[in-house]
């Protein structure tokens, strides 16, 4: 598939798929210094050739697979890493433990996760509801004395 394409074209789909625009990725790719319409038309036919299609969509998973395994490397490290020093099997400065932290964050292994575990009953719910819709003025103070199936929308 790829074999079909010239240099200029092979760069045109790389430049697509790192995220510039079509016209863009033309000019650049072909050296082109014409009309803004004769770019467009042209990066637009270009790009509706399959072959160009193909090459881009193979390039920007290729780059999706890359980030993946580098993340999930980078997590496999950082685990590695921190059981090895646990256990006494490496020792690490704390410049480099702080170094692993920052990995650990930026591939994602560190969310903040906040859970209200609390058990409340349906009539505390319900209470807290209408005192919140009281607030907002949705219902009237007869309603609060009321069910909760009396609030209407």
């Amino acid at each position: 598939m790829t074999d079909k394409l010239t240099g200029k074209q092979r760069r045109f789909c790389e430049l697509v798929a790192s995220g510039k625009t079509q016209a863009d990725a033309y000019r650049e790719a072909y050296d082109s210094n014409g009309c803004s319409q004769t770019v467009r038309n042209s990066a637009s036919k270009l790009m509706k050739q399959e072959y160009i299609k193909s090459t881009v969509d193979s390039i920007i998973k290729r780059k999706s697979d890359l980030n993946i395994a580098r993340h999930v490397s980078s997590q496999d490290l950082v685990t590695r890493t921190l059981r090895d020093h646990i256990t006494g099997t490496i020792d690490l400065e704390p410049t480099q433990v702080q170094s692993l932290s920052i990995l650990a964050k930026t591939s994602g292994m560190y969310t903040t996760r906040i859970e209200d575990v609390t058990e409340r009953s349906s009539d505390d719910i319900a209470t807290d509801l209408k005192r919140k819709l009281l607030q907002l003025s949705l219902i009237t103070d007869d309603d609060v004395e009321g069910n909760v199936s009396d609030v209407t929308h």
